[in-house]
């Protein structure tokens, strides 16, 4: 199975999303930015990644949103029973990997939801694992954070990878990636 499916909740009624689309994932990615989601979408096409369940990919608007987000998708799995998995996509921004992790887990708290201990992945120094859940409803969430941390930037962002790529094949000089 390799259905990806782009969640547009706002351009679409709120019935069609949560019973014609929502009840059919069992995982749903939500992105930072609109950006990430182009860039999931064209790698799981582009290296044709077979999924193996059905996942739904959405643009969150803002990592302001990202908290209300998930909350409404954990809310929603009372309908959508197949969902387990929710993965989140942000930039580091001006953050350590560790703070932009726990930020977004705090505010799942604030907001009234049981969240779990947060753990790194193995190897995987840049994506965070916990269990969230409403009620008896309890679903992995990960968190994937954007960015290159070898490069002396600001801030860090899903644009980073850009940027290594340009350094990499000689396009720019490590004195321009200095300057920003």
């Amino acid at each position: 199975m390799n259905v990806l499916i782009q969640l547009k909740p706002l351009q679409e009624s709120f019935y069609t999303f949560v019973f014609q689309r929502l009840r059919k994932l069992e995982a749903v990615i939500l992105c930072e930015g609109v950006t990430e989601v182009e860039i999931v979408k064209e790698i799981v096409r582009k290296l044709g990644i077979e999924l193996g369940v059905a996942m739904g990919v959405t643009d969150c608007e803002g990592i302001d949103n990202v908290p209300r987000v998930v909350i409404a998708i954990v809310t929603l799995t009372k309908l959508a029973r197949k969902l387990r998995k929710i993965g989140v996509i942000v930039d580091a921004e001006d953050l350590d990997l560790e703070s932009r992790a726990r930020n977004i887990v705090n505010s799942l708290r604030a907001r009234g939801l049981s969240v779990d201990e947060l753990r790194q992945v193995g190897r995987c120094s840049q994506v965070y694992v916990t269990r969230v859940g409403v009620d008896r409803n309890r679903l992995m969430l990960a968190i994937a954070i954007n960015g290159d941390f070898s490069l002396p930037l600001k801030k860090h962002a899903i644009e980073d990878h850009a940027v290594k790529l340009l350094l990499l094949e000689g396009r720019i000089d490590m004195k321009v990636v200095s300057m920003c």
